[in-house]
């Protein structure tokens, strides 16, 4: 959602009351626990049109709680939206590298009871640990631009660095991101992505192992690494146009 987007360009009341309505019928089910705005702008926090939606549905007992998934790296593209009361979960890209929610995001969800999903975990798959600088993605793998030029090289040196850090710690790239992310106090749930049996069973069995140590998370603060790999051609005033960062 940039700048110059609408509320009315993304959603409408209609759109949003179509979606809740096809999504019960969908589901089978007389309500749904959390919707998420897919994308979000917050200017459009004091925009009357969608909280009386966002109200007005929640009064139908059609749905319990709202959310937002908000814009690659723009953690603070938020919390106006938040004052209102009438969100109860933010969904945010948070990992090893992209360390920057800590600033604002997550104190102001400790202070206010908002949930948070913390989405690429793995920076995608880059974080877990398998790349080399000889790494070929599949034609149309969106990584080949993701990782493109001298970012696979960078990404392969910071990996290196990561899995010195492992020690007892962890014993893998995967497992030592994940628990990096749920020892943050203020996160509810981390959702990796997960093509495999095998990467379920791993991956599900980590909020298992516990917190990260003290002396770990704090070595883990110099392995932040903030860029923008997803930044289009355009540049959103919001966002440093050198990698593309929330300012």
């Amino acid at each position: 959602a940039w700048k110059a987007d609408k509320l009315s360009d993304c959603f409408p009341s209609k759109h949003i009351e179509k979606q809740v309505d096809d999504s019960l019928k969908s589901l089978g089910v007389d309500y749904i626990d959390l919707v998420q705005f897919h994308v979000w702008n917050d200017d459009w926090a004091k925009d009357e049109e969608w909280q009386k939606t966002v109200e007005r549905i929640i009064a139908s007992g059609k749905v319990r709680h709202w959310g937002i998934s908000i814009n690659d790296y723009q953690p603070s593209n938020c919390l106006k939206t938040l004052d209102t009361g009438l969100i109860s979960t933010i969904q945010f890209i948070f990992n090893i590298f992209h360390q920057k929610p800590e600033e604002k995001l997550l104190p102001y969800a400790k202070k206010n009871n908002i949930g948070l999903i913390a989405r690429v975990p793995l920076d995608e798959g880059g974080l877990a640990g398998k790349f080399t600088t000889e790494t070929k993605f599949e034609k149309g793998d969106f990584r080949n631009n993701y990782f493109k030029g001298k970012r696979l090289a960078e990404l392969v040196k910071r990996t290196d660095g990561l899995k010195k850090v492992l020690g007892s710690a962890a014993g893998n790239l995967v497992e030592l991101s994940l628990r990096w992310i749920l020892s943050h106090n203020e996160v509810s749930t981390t959702i990796p992505g997960m093509r495999k049996v095998d990467y379920i069973k791993a991956n599900t069995a980590v909020s298992d192992k516990g917190k990260l140590s003290e002396d770990v998370m704090k070595e883990l603060k110099n392995h932040a690494w903030e860029r923008n790999f997803y930044a289009p051609a355009s540049v959103d005033p919001a966002m440093k146009v050198d990698g593309y960062l929330e300012v």
